[in-house]
Order: structure tokens, then sequence, then C-alpha cells
């Protein structure tokens, strides 16, 4: 049904005499402000912005709002060294996560994860003086979901998480804690540019993860060569496993890379705790991490991990030794507090603890909403 409908406009002139304009316009379905005072109130608080758009464009405003989430996660210590250490006792934060995701058109999810941390400014502040906080982008990604056959595959493309140090993190939880072996060994990224795919082998419980990258992590590519990873994994009821393959400097004519990672772990996951082992090799590197979970009560948890790395297979003299045991607390399903030792011990030439053995005590809080 046609409508007429009168916009009247209010403005004023220099002299300060108010002015009305009137405009016709003709075509413009309305939609019925309700009768009900509470909602009538409602629609006429707002009456340029609600009242003269369609119901289908609020309906459709209101789904895109609810499909938004917003979440964040926060991993806050204090640490004090107790051995060879040379930074006095601090409060710090390891870990601040901003996420927006979004389910969009064709089925598909967006996100965007901002980070915090501490950038190196000493070049262009000799004094340190601006050491605040600095947000950075630490996932920037869309996931389209492709149906193959009886299978499941996503196709990620954007700034997304590399194929191991993601799914290690998993299996203790105890990434506000520590990172994990590869992670702090800088042994590969934990995440970086590029193209991946993901999904599992039919109806199995073994999934994959494969990528194309930079393999230059969250700075620019240097040269025209990528990362080519590739991870298979099951996670069962009792027992898990994964193995994967990291080659970097892969190109067209050399598509197995200059350096290959390669790694596997496996576990078994029972009602009070968890147990794995870690074997990881690239060239003259190699090294392990063991590492387990014991339930106390059903709040508590006891924990131990021990990392041996080893920079040059033929030669002790760089190895790097860190252990790892504390105490945690779920006081809820959204904040964990955790009561820590970390011990690390290098050899003669190793590029932390050289010759000696650095010992701190933490205690870590993580909350996330």
């Amino acid at each position: 049904m046609k409508k007429i409908v009168f916009a009247v406009s209010c403005f004023f002139l220099i002299s300060g005499s108010p002015v009305f304009a009137v405009k016709v316009i003709e075509g413009t379905d309305l939609p019925t402000i309700p009768a009900k005072p509470k909602t009538l109130l409602k629609a006429l608080s707002n009456p340029v912005g609600d009242v003269f758009k369609r119901p289908s464009e609020l309906t459709l405003q209101n789904k895109q709002s609810e499909d938004v989430t917003v979440g964040g996660l926060l991993f806050f210590r204090f640490q004090k060294y107790l051995a060879n250490g040379t930074k006095p006792a601090n409060f710090d934060i390891d870990r601040a996560y901003i996420n927006i995701m979004k389910r969009i058109d064709g089925n598909a999810n967006f996100r965007l994860t901002l980070d915090a941390a501490r950038l190196n400014t000493t070049t262009l502040d000799t004094q340190k003086s601006s050491q605040q906080l600095f947000d950075f982008v630490k996932y920037a990604y869309v996931e389209i979901p492709v149906k193959l056959k009886e299978a499941e595959t996503v196709v990620k493309i954007g700034q997304q998480q590399t194929v191991w140090i993601d799914w290690d993190e998993k299996i203790l939880d105890t990434r506000f804690i520590a990172k994990s072996f590869v992670d702090n060994e800088g042994l590969m990224p934990s995440a970086d540019m590029g193209i991946g795919v993901s999904g599992k082998f039919g109806k199995s419980d073994v999934d994959y993860q494969a990528t194309v990258m930079n393999g230059t992590g969250l700075v620019p590519e240097t040269d025209s060569s990528k990362s080519l990873a590739l991870r298979i994994s099951s996670t069962g009821k009792n027992a898990f496993w994964g193995s994967f393959i990291n080659m970097t400097g892969a190109t067209l004519s050399n598509l197995t890379g200059d350096s290959k990672l390669v790694g596997g772990l496996v576990g078994i996951k029972q009602k009070d705790g968890t147990f794995y082992s870690e074997y990881i090799t690239q060239g003259e590197k190699y090294g392990y991490s063991l590492g387990a979970l014991f339930g106390l009560t059903p709040n508590y948890n006891f924990f131990a991990r021990t990392d041996e790395y080893f920079p040059s297979r033929n030669s002790s003299l760089d190895k790097i030794s860190r252990q790892f045991y504390g105490v945690i607390f779920d006081y809820s399903k959204d904040i964990r507090f955790a009561l820590d030792l970390q011990y690390i011990t290098g050899g003669p030439s190793a590029t932390v603890s050289a010759g000696e053995t650095t010992s701190a005590i933490y205690f870590h809080t993580m909350a996330k909403i």
C-alpha cells in the first residue's frame, strides 16, 4: 500500500530564526507502530533511525548483532627468581587476547584476534622508556567449509595457527603456565600467514591439517620460498597421538624445502591423569619432552614436565634442559590458578643459562570470557 509521508526538518539561520522544511516522500511502506506503551516509546526514541527502516532491515540488523561473538583470554603472572635471575620480583601479563568471531554468509566463519606484547623499542628508544604493552594481530582469517564426499573439510585463509603448536598445547592444557616444547625452543612459529586445509579422514577419528605459509611467523615475508606443513593426529577417549612435518624454504623447483622439522607425540588419558612423550628432529637439532597431569581432587591437579633440547646432535655443550612442576587450582571453568617452579639448565655454550641453573617461582592466573 502506498503511503505519503511528510518529513519535517528544522534548522536555524544565522539570525537565530527557525526555518522548517517539509519533504513529501511517496511510496514508502511504513511499519505499523505498536500500540503497547513500552514498545511505542522504544520506537519513538529513535524515529529517524528505526521508524523509517523496513521491518526486514531491522530483523537482519538484529540477527547480525546476535551472530557476533566477542571474547577474551588473559594470562597474568607473578615471578620471583630463586637463583641466577636478572629481573626483580614482578607482575606481568603474558597474554591478553581479544577475540572477535562471526558466522558469515555461506556458512563461513571470520575470526580476528588481538594479543598484547612489549615491543622491542631499543633501537628507537635507548632508555626503553616506552615499554608499554602494545596490541598486535595474532589471528585474522576466514574459514570456508567444503563438502568432500563423506568428509567435512575446512579451508582457512589468512593469518592462522600453524599445524603443531596449537594442537600440542591442548594435551595438558597448561599454556597459561608455559609454552609447548616446540614453541619454547623457537623451532616453528605458532601463527603464520597463508592457506590451510583441515578435516577428518572419512568417518574416522583421524584428523589432518595442511598449510602453505610464508614461514616467517608474524613478520613480513623476506623471499619467495614458502613453508609446507602437514599434521596427522587422533585424539581418542583414552589415547592420543600425532605427527607432523614442516618443510621450510620450499619453492616450485624444491618442494621439500631446505630444512625439515619432523616430530611426533603419543600419550594416554585416564580418569585421573594424562601422560605424553614427544620427540622432534631437524637436521643437527633434536630433543624430547615428557609431561604428566594428575588429578588430586576435582579442582586440584599436579603437573610435571621435562624438556631436553640439543641444538647440536654431536655435542651437549649447548644443551638446554627445562623442568616445570606445580599445582593447578580450577576455581571455575573460566578461572584457573597455578603455583609452579621452573628450572632452566644450559650447557657451557647454551643460548640461555649458559653453564648454570636458573630457577624461579611463579603464580599464574588464567581468565577467559
